[in-house]
């Protein structure tokens, strides 16, 4: 998401708590939405992998 008031509302927020965050956590964070027919889903990360893949013996 382009120009996302969400993202800089987190950062500020974060600011808030801890000035110096920014000189720690290098990286450029992105705000994504993942969408379907019957839902959808924001996530804030700096990368993100979305895989097929089925994990056996977890659930």
């Amino acid at each position: 998401v382009p120009e996302s008031s969400w993202l800089e509302k987190l950062k500020a927020e974060r600011r808030s708590f801890f000035p110096d965050w920014d000189k720690y956590d290098v990286g450029e964070y992105t705000h994504y939405i993942i969408q379907s027919d019957s839902f959808y889903v924001e996530i804030i990360a700096k990368d993100i992998k979305i895989s097929r893949k089925k994990l056996k013996g977890v659930f």
